[in-house]
């Protein structure tokens, strides 16, 4: 009996082992990647250990774009964040994170979890607040178009200055630029962005006129003297024509000045003296955690 036992048992760790070795094998096939991912991963985690790790990112890089995993992720993070990437880092911890939380993985969620908050005391985070208008506003942050999705949300961004230009589709004067500098250590800076009155600005219409005017006078001026210096049949007449082309180049001289005068914007001002104004964008900026704060005007 006891013998027959034995054939039974040895008979279904034999079948267990098969289904085990068939698994594995179907593992493989699924994922053709796996062998030079892995590869990469370990010469990754080598590089990291000689502290060489502008070699080691790479390839945890290529690792997970062979095999996406969690633990790729979270060294590949490791690796920006000892590089000094830290925005890099920053982004690659939260995603472990999210995939650590989905996959129900608390241990590791939470190691994540202290590496994000760590990195947060060292980043800037800069939001761009708009309120609500009927007014198109367009947002540009270093040159680079912000979606709506980015406007009044925190932006984890380098340390150091940032360009802001802030636009409407109702604004005449010149668009707001200004450069923000961030001073990281976790300060968040905020820039409001309201539709606010902001000066006027507009071509003198006068100068213009008169501009024209004296420009138009001095070409015909010298043509016509020319014309009459040459046919001339006496001094007279040829002093005459050279006074008439005089007269022109000093009316071309005054004109061309104020048409370049006059086409320049300038802002409105009444007669009290005080400006006109009209909706165009006047962000204030403020620095939080704690209370320095400064505006600037259009």
């Amino acid at each position: 009996m006891r013998a027959s036992r034995s054939l039974v048992a040895g008979f279904v760790l034999s079948i267990a082992l098969s289904c085990s070795t068939n698994v594995a094998f179907a593992d493989d096939d699924a994922d053709p990647n796996a062998a030079q991912s892995d590869q990469l991963f370990n010469e990754g985690r080598d590089l990291m250990a000689k502290g060489q790790y502008a070699q080691a990112c790479p390839k945890f890089e290529e690792s997970h774009k062979l095999r996406p995993g969690i633990g790729t992720l979270f060294n590949l993070a490791d690796c920006h964040e000892k590089l000094g990437k830290l925005v890099d880092a920053y982004t690659e911890f939260q995603e472990v994170v999210e995939r650590t939380k989905a996959a129900l993985q608390p241990d590791r969620e939470k190691i994540a979890e202290d590496r994000v908050a760590a990195l947060e005391k060292k980043l800037s985070k800069l939001v761009i607040t708009v309120p609500s208008t009927t007014l198109r506003v367009t947002i540009s942050l270093d040159n680079v178009a912000l979606t709506p999705d980015r406007i009044n949300v925190p932006l984890v961004v380098p340390a150091g200055d940032h360009a802001i230009k802030a636009t409407t589709d109702r604004d005449n004067g010149e668009p707001f630029e200004t450069t923000v500098t961030l001073p990281g250590n976790g300060v968040t800076t905020t820039v409001a962005i309201p539709v606010a009155p902001g000066a006027k600005m507009k071509r003198n219409t006068g100068m213009l006129v008169a501009g024209g005017i004296l420009t138009g006078l001095g070409g015909l001026g010298i043509l016509v003297g020319i014309g009459v210096a040459v046919t001339a049949d006496s001094d007279g007449g040829a002093a005459v024509g050279g006074g008439v082309a005089l007269g022109g180049v000093v009316c071309l001289a005054v004109g061309i000045p104020l048409l370049a005068v006059g086409n320049k914007k300038r802002p409105v001002v009444t007669a009290s003296g005080e400006d006109v104004f009209e909706a165009s964008p006047i962000p204030q900026i403020g620095l939080g955690i704690g209370s320095a704060s400064a505006t600037w005007h259009f």
